[in-house]
Protein backbone atom coordinates (compact mmCIF):
# COMPACT_ATOMS: atom_id res chain seq x y z
CA UNK A 1 0.00 0.00 0.00
CA UNK A 2 1.60 3.49 -0.74
CA UNK A 3 0.34 6.06 1.40
CA UNK A 4 -0.30 8.77 -1.34
CA UNK A 5 -2.38 7.21 -3.05
CA UNK A 6 -6.39 6.57 -2.27
CA UNK A 7 -9.01 4.19 -2.49
CA UNK A 8 -12.13 5.24 -3.73
CA UNK A 9 -15.68 2.77 -2.89
CA UNK A 10 -18.97 3.33 -3.42
CA UNK A 11 -20.53 1.29 -1.17
CA UNK A 12 -24.55 1.08 0.14
CA UNK A 13 -25.98 2.34 3.20
CA UNK A 14 -25.91 6.00 4.77
CA UNK A 15 -23.37 8.46 5.25
CA UNK A 16 -23.78 7.66 9.19
CA UNK A 17 -23.15 4.04 8.43
CA UNK A 18 -19.60 5.01 8.26
CA UNK A 19 -19.44 6.59 11.81
CA UNK A 20 -18.61 2.75 12.38
CA UNK A 21 -16.34 2.68 9.71
CA UNK A 22 -13.61 5.05 10.42
CA UNK A 23 -13.68 3.60 14.12
CA UNK A 24 -11.52 0.46 12.17
CA UNK A 25 -8.80 3.00 11.95
CA UNK A 26 -7.67 2.61 15.93
CA UNK A 27 -6.35 -0.43 14.73
CA UNK A 28 -3.97 0.78 12.64
CA UNK A 29 -2.09 2.65 15.37
CA UNK A 30 -3.00 0.61 18.83
CA UNK A 31 -4.81 -2.29 19.30
CA UNK A 32 -5.97 -1.07 22.30
CA UNK A 33 -10.10 -0.26 22.69
CA UNK A 34 -9.20 2.56 24.70
CA UNK A 35 -7.02 4.31 22.42
CA UNK A 36 -8.29 8.46 22.39
CA UNK A 37 -10.31 9.32 19.18
CA UNK A 38 -10.03 13.30 18.97
CA UNK A 39 -13.95 14.73 17.82
CA UNK A 40 -14.70 17.94 16.88
CA UNK A 41 -18.04 18.87 17.49
CA UNK A 42 -19.71 21.47 14.81
CA UNK A 43 -23.30 20.69 15.28
CA UNK A 44 -26.16 18.08 15.15
CA UNK A 45 -24.30 15.30 12.74
CA UNK A 46 -21.31 15.65 15.12
CA UNK A 47 -23.05 14.87 18.06
CA UNK A 48 -24.23 11.87 17.11
CA UNK A 49 -21.15 10.57 15.77
CA UNK A 50 -19.58 11.24 18.75
CA UNK A 51 -21.92 9.12 20.24
CA UNK A 52 -21.22 5.88 18.22
CA UNK A 53 -17.43 6.41 18.53
CA UNK A 54 -17.74 6.05 22.37
CA UNK A 55 -19.05 2.67 21.98
CA UNK A 56 -15.63 1.60 20.71
CA UNK A 57 -13.09 3.89 22.63
CA UNK A 58 -12.14 7.05 24.46
CA UNK A 59 -13.67 9.97 22.94
CA UNK A 60 -11.94 13.20 23.63
CA UNK A 61 -13.70 16.73 21.95
CA UNK A 62 -10.62 18.75 20.83
CA UNK A 63 -12.86 21.68 20.54
CA UNK A 64 -16.66 23.05 20.51
CA UNK A 65 -18.41 25.68 19.90
CA UNK A 66 -21.30 24.19 21.47
CA UNK A 67 -21.82 26.93 24.42
CA UNK A 68 -22.44 29.62 21.25
CA UNK A 69 -25.14 27.08 19.90
CA UNK A 70 -22.37 25.90 17.33
CA UNK A 71 -22.47 29.37 15.49
CA UNK A 72 -18.83 29.25 14.64
CA UNK A 73 -15.65 26.76 13.78
CA UNK A 74 -13.42 26.42 15.92
CA UNK A 75 -10.07 28.02 14.78
CA UNK A 76 -6.79 25.85 14.50
CA UNK A 77 -5.31 27.33 17.36
CA UNK A 78 -8.15 26.08 19.40
CA UNK A 79 -7.31 22.74 19.19
CA UNK A 80 -6.35 20.12 21.73
CA UNK A 81 -5.13 17.60 19.91
CA UNK A 82 -2.88 14.68 20.97
CA UNK A 83 -0.29 12.98 18.70
CA UNK A 84 -1.16 9.71 19.77
CA UNK A 85 -4.73 9.77 18.94
CA UNK A 86 -6.27 7.34 16.48
CA UNK A 87 -7.86 9.64 14.43
CA UNK A 88 -9.42 13.20 14.56
CA UNK A 89 -13.06 13.38 13.27
CA UNK A 90 -14.37 16.28 11.68
CA UNK A 91 -18.26 17.33 9.75
CA UNK A 92 -17.42 19.98 7.23
CA UNK A 93 -19.76 21.01 6.66
CA UNK A 94 -23.23 21.23 9.05
CA UNK A 95 -25.90 21.95 6.59
CA UNK A 96 -28.42 22.53 9.99
CA UNK A 97 -25.79 25.62 11.73
CA UNK A 98 -25.10 26.81 8.28
CA UNK A 99 -21.07 26.52 9.67
CA UNK A 100 -18.56 25.35 7.00
CA UNK A 101 -14.60 24.80 7.55
CA UNK A 102 -12.66 27.62 6.02
CA UNK A 103 -9.32 25.34 6.86
CA UNK A 104 -8.33 22.15 6.58
CA UNK A 105 -7.43 21.40 9.94
CA UNK A 106 -3.76 20.55 10.81
CA UNK A 107 -3.22 16.95 12.94
CA UNK A 108 0.44 16.57 13.18
CA UNK A 109 0.80 13.13 10.98
CA UNK A 110 -2.84 11.73 13.08
CA UNK A 111 -5.33 10.18 10.44
CA UNK A 112 -8.10 12.84 9.45
CA UNK A 113 -11.50 11.86 9.07
CA UNK A 114 -14.42 14.21 7.58
CA UNK A 115 -17.76 13.40 6.84
CA UNK A 116 -18.05 15.23 3.84
CA UNK A 117 -21.81 14.93 2.82
CA UNK A 118 -23.03 18.01 2.59
CA UNK A 119 -20.14 19.81 0.34
CA UNK A 120 -18.71 17.18 -1.30
CA UNK A 121 -19.03 18.34 -5.04
CA UNK A 122 -19.31 21.86 -4.43
CA UNK A 123 -15.49 22.55 -4.56
CA UNK A 124 -11.73 21.15 -5.30
CA UNK A 125 -11.06 19.16 -1.72
CA UNK A 126 -7.26 18.31 -1.27
CA UNK A 127 -7.72 14.38 -0.77
CA UNK A 128 -3.97 13.98 -0.11
CA UNK A 129 -4.38 15.54 3.28
CA UNK A 130 -7.40 13.30 4.94
CA UNK A 131 -6.95 9.76 5.60
CA UNK A 132 -10.62 8.73 4.72
CA UNK A 133 -13.39 11.26 3.52
CA UNK A 134 -17.18 9.58 2.90
CA UNK A 135 -19.80 11.77 2.01
CA UNK A 136 -24.01 9.98 1.31
CA UNK A 137 -24.45 10.61 -2.11
CA UNK A 138 -28.01 12.67 -1.32
CA UNK A 139 -26.70 16.21 -1.32
CA UNK A 140 -24.76 16.22 -4.29
CA UNK A 141 -23.93 13.16 -5.89
CA UNK A 142 -27.53 11.33 -6.67
CA UNK A 143 -30.05 9.31 -4.39
CA UNK A 144 -30.28 8.66 -1.03
CA UNK A 145 -28.48 4.64 -0.03
CA UNK A 146 -25.35 5.56 -1.64
CA UNK A 147 -22.25 6.06 0.32
CA UNK A 148 -18.72 7.78 -0.90
CA UNK A 149 -15.62 6.66 0.44
CA UNK A 150 -12.37 7.74 -0.35
CA UNK A 151 -9.86 6.40 1.82
CA UNK A 152 -5.71 6.37 1.90
CA UNK A 153 -4.66 3.00 0.66
CA UNK A 154 -2.30 2.45 3.83
CA UNK A 155 -5.31 2.92 6.32
CA UNK A 156 -6.78 -0.24 4.39
CA UNK A 157 -6.28 -3.51 5.42
CA UNK A 158 -6.35 -3.07 9.31
CA UNK A 159 -9.59 -3.73 11.15
CA UNK A 160 -9.68 -4.75 13.95
CA UNK A 161 -10.35 -7.97 15.23
CA UNK A 162 -13.87 -8.99 15.48
CA UNK A 163 -15.22 -6.16 12.63
CA UNK A 164 -18.24 -7.52 10.95
CA UNK A 165 -17.20 -7.55 6.97
CA UNK A 166 -19.83 -5.66 5.49
CA UNK A 167 -18.05 -2.96 7.73
CA UNK A 168 -14.40 -3.56 6.87
CA UNK A 169 -13.14 -1.56 3.80
CA UNK A 170 -10.76 -4.09 2.86
CA UNK A 171 -12.78 -6.93 0.94
CA UNK A 172 -15.08 -4.30 -0.47
CA UNK A 173 -11.36 -2.47 -1.83
CA UNK A 174 -9.84 -5.88 -3.25
CA UNK A 175 -14.13 -6.64 -4.94
CA UNK A 176 -14.22 -3.04 -6.32
CA UNK A 177 -16.97 -2.06 -4.40
CA UNK A 178 -18.86 -5.14 -5.81
CA UNK A 179 -18.48 -7.67 -2.31
CA UNK A 180 -22.19 -7.57 -2.23
CA UNK A 181 -24.80 -6.81 -4.72
CA UNK A 182 -24.36 -2.65 -5.13
CA UNK A 183 -26.66 0.32 -4.65
CA UNK A 184 -26.70 0.11 -8.74
CA UNK A 185 -29.83 2.83 -9.50
CA UNK A 186 -27.33 5.29 -6.93
CA UNK A 187 -24.08 4.26 -8.86
CA UNK A 188 -25.87 4.83 -12.26
CA UNK A 189 -27.02 8.54 -11.02
CA UNK A 190 -23.55 9.15 -9.94
CA UNK A 191 -22.17 8.10 -12.88
CA UNK A 192 -24.02 10.62 -14.78
CA UNK A 193 -23.20 13.60 -12.38
CA UNK A 194 -19.54 13.25 -11.87
CA UNK A 195 -18.67 13.68 -16.06
CA UNK A 196 -20.33 16.61 -16.13
CA UNK A 197 -18.77 17.66 -12.76
CA UNK A 198 -15.38 16.60 -15.20
CA UNK A 199 -16.69 18.54 -18.46
CA UNK A 200 -17.48 21.50 -16.89
CA UNK A 201 -13.60 21.32 -15.48
CA UNK A 202 -14.66 24.21 -12.74
CA UNK A 203 -16.48 23.61 -9.59
CA UNK A 204 -17.61 27.22 -9.22
CA UNK A 205 -21.03 26.91 -12.12
CA UNK A 206 -21.90 23.51 -9.87
CA UNK A 207 -21.49 25.38 -6.59
CA UNK A 208 -23.58 28.70 -8.15
CA UNK A 209 -26.46 26.28 -9.94
CA UNK A 210 -27.15 24.02 -6.64
CA UNK A 211 -26.59 26.69 -3.95
CA UNK A 212 -27.05 29.92 -4.81
CA UNK A 213 -30.65 29.89 -6.01
CA UNK A 214 -32.31 28.88 -2.89
CA UNK A 215 -30.98 31.74 -1.16
CA UNK A 216 -32.26 34.05 -3.83
CA UNK A 217 -35.83 32.85 -3.71
CA UNK A 218 -35.96 32.64 0.27
CA UNK A 219 -34.53 36.57 0.33
CA UNK A 220 -36.93 37.72 -1.68
CA UNK A 221 -39.71 36.77 0.36
CA UNK A 222 -38.80 36.75 3.84
CA UNK A 223 -35.63 38.85 5.52
CA UNK A 224 -33.13 36.20 6.51
CA UNK A 225 -30.68 36.87 9.65
CA UNK A 226 -27.62 34.31 10.02
CA UNK A 227 -26.15 33.82 13.63
CA UNK A 228 -23.16 31.77 11.84
CA UNK A 229 -19.61 33.75 12.54
CA UNK A 230 -19.03 35.50 9.18
CA UNK A 231 -15.68 33.46 9.17
CA UNK A 232 -17.66 29.87 9.51
CA UNK A 233 -20.47 30.22 7.45
CA UNK A 234 -21.43 28.16 5.16
CA UNK A 235 -19.94 28.84 1.30
CA UNK A 236 -21.96 26.98 -0.59
CA UNK A 237 -25.08 28.92 0.99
Amino acid sequence: PSPGASVILLSSSEASTRWHGPLRLTSIVCSSLEKRLRMRPSGVVSKKAIGEARRYGTVRVAASSEDSNFNRIPRQEELDLSPDAAYVHITGNNTIFGTEYPYVPETGGVPLVSDASSHILSRPMPVERFGAIYAGAQKNIGPAGLTLVIIREDLVGNARSGTPTMLDYAPHAEAGSCYNTPPTYGIYIAGLVFPTCLIRAAWRPLKRSTAARPVCCTTRWMPVTSTTARPSRNRAR
